[in-house]
């Protein structure tokens, strides 16, 4: 799914002048790289709401849920808090939390660039 890779693209881009939203960018490639899983393997195809997705993967993608949650949790924290984070912040969310999201979807078999 391109949209993944273009909220990471994005959030590289935004890294460093604006990372609030280079926070909610990377939040956005996990959710879309976890649609791809359920869109192609997983026994739920679609959600109606952030917190269908949520008990989805919590059941099926146990091993990623508290880095995704993580994620959602900044993500929530820049846009309705007005949190502050730092390009060091970023980077450190897009090479642990979004990182061990996609190598996990790896080895499940989606194909993530």
């Amino acid at each position: 799914m391109q949209q993944a890779s273009d909220n990471e693209a994005a959030s590289v881009y935004l890294e460093g002048t604006h990372n609030d939203w280079a926070v909610t960018a990377l939040f956005y490639a996990a959710l879309h790289y976890v649609d791809m899983y359920f869109a192609t393997h997983g026994p739920v195809h679609t959600f109606a709401s952030h917190g269908e997705r949520s008990t989805a993967i919590q059941a099926y993608l146990t091993p990623i849920w508290a880095d995704y949650k993580v994620l959602l949790e900044e993500s929530w924290h820049a846009r309705y808090h007005c949190s502050r984070y730092t390009a060091s912040d970023v980077r450190n969310f897009r090479r642990n939390e979004l990182k061990r999201i996609k190598d996990h979807l790896r080895q499940l078999g989606v194909q993530i660039p």
